[in-house]
């Protein structure tokens, strides 16, 4: 998965006028998008690859190219923070654009690539641009906006496996990227037509003190790990579905995928509630050793129950961990510029992760083979928790997560 959320003790804001800032409505509806916008692929890898006569390193390296760009996209966001939400838009849009056109004149994998990275790249801009607007816009109640604009996200990517089962069976492939693309430009229209007051134009977030180089180079790490882990999951499930479901065909194929979503999403809406009674460490340790054994669990069963029951633990698993680091950042005094650069490191885990298990695949000839990788970065995770640079800012974590 890739997705963005920037905390910072400081922003500031553009004056009290309200038309400062772009509407709410606006903002939740483009992070929606950027959240399928980031699902999508998973849920199409088997129709694409059929497509352009791909075998498991080409569907791998095109789940690279998709969040290669997005890493670019997020690490290259600049002020004005609008100008940055309407670069990732149209490059979302003719992203998708260029997508289906591919499919449906030029299906060659050269072209795949380069229309993914351009998407790529609109989705990790639109998203980081987002969030950095949603701080400055709700400067004084920050965590708990920025907790529903991440829950907005989820919504997103929940919605891609949804729609996707369900259209691809009468639609053709290259007529819903091209719905996908209208969608983006819609956005796109409604924030040019929200004239920005030059204060809002020129809006910048403030830094603090900073993190330590340690302890910069030990949130990277985790973002990397979380963000190939969650992304391989939502990316290869449906392939997954497809060749080891007994059901077969499109009838189970996105089953495990919205499975892993859905939970992912409504345990991230219940962890303010859950931490109420018990500790966070709790929390995110049991998941995370759950998760585990749920994914070696998932590669030695048959059938749509067995395999969606897997990875829908495996999203309970993993939902408290990002909102979590998150808060882990904001307590060590992480400055704007750090926060993003370590959430755009999360999208090279995307790109990198995901390619690796279709390299693991052909090389290996089976994707359980391969799916043990995500499980060892699970595990990693787990025992990433304990170490020191994690536990020290707990409370403060803890206390943001709960005042949402």
């Amino acid at each position: 998965m890739l997705k963005t959320a920037v905390h910072t003790d400081e922003v500031h804001r553009a004056g009290d006028d309200p038309r400062a800032h772009l509407p709410a409505a606006l903002l939740h509806y483009c992070i929606l998008l950027t959240g399928f916008g980031t699902v999508f692929l998973g849920p199409m890898l088997p129709t694409l690859t059929a497509r352009l006569h791909l075998s498991d390193r080409g569907a791998g390296t095109m789940l690279a190219a998709q969040f290669g760009g997005a890493f670019l996209g997020g690490w290259t966001t600049s002020t004005p923070l609008r100008r940055s939400m309407l670069r990732g838009l149209i490059a979302a849009g003719c992203g998708f654009a260029g997508l289906a056109l591919v499919v449906n004149a030029a299906p060659h994998l050269v072209w795949a690539l380069s229309a993914l990275v351009v998407l790529g790249y609109g989705i990790g801009q639109t998203l980081t641009a987002v969030n950095l607007l949603a701080s400055s816009k709700w400067a004084q109640r920050r965590g708990a906006a920025l907790t529903l604009l991440n829950f907005t996200w989820s919504l997103g990517a929940l919605t891609a496996p949804l729609l996707l089962l369900r259209l691809l069976r009468s639609t053709p492939a290259a007529a819903v990227l091209t719905g996908a693309a209208m969608l983006l430009f819609a956005g796109l229209a409604a924030t040019l037509w929200r004239r920005a007051t030059p204060a809002a134009e020129h809006a910048e977030v403030n830094v603090s003190a900073g993190l330590s180089r340690p302890a910069y180079v030990f949130f990277c790490s985790l973002l990397f790990l979380y963000g190939g882990v969650e992304t391989s999951l939502g990316g290869w499930l449906t392939t997954f579905d497809h060749r080891y479901n007994a059901a077969g065909g499109w009838r189970g194929m996105a089953v495990s995928t919205t499975a892993f979503w859905a939970s992912l999403t409504l345990t991230r809406l219940l962890a303010p509630v859950l931490l109420r009674y018990i500790s966070e460490r709790v929390l995110l340790r049991a998941g995370l050793a759950t998760g585990v054994v749920a994914l070696l669990a998932m590669l030695n069963v048959q059938g749509t129950l067995a395999i969606a029951t897997c990875a829908a633990l495996a999203g309970i698993a993993l939902s408290p961990w990002f909102p979590l680091v998150l808060s882990a950042l904001v307590a060590q005094g992480s400055t704007a510029s750090q926060a993003g650069r370590i959430i755009a490191v999360s999208g090279l885990g995307a790109a990198a992760i995901p390619w690796l298990v279709g390299q693991l695949s052909a090389a290996a000839g089976s994707l359980r083979v391969a799916l043990l990788l995500p499980a060892a970065g699970v595990a990693l995770l787990l025992l990433l928790s304990f170490q020191r640079s994690f536990n020290r800012s707990a409370a403060v974590r803890s206390e943001a997560v709960k005042s949402v």
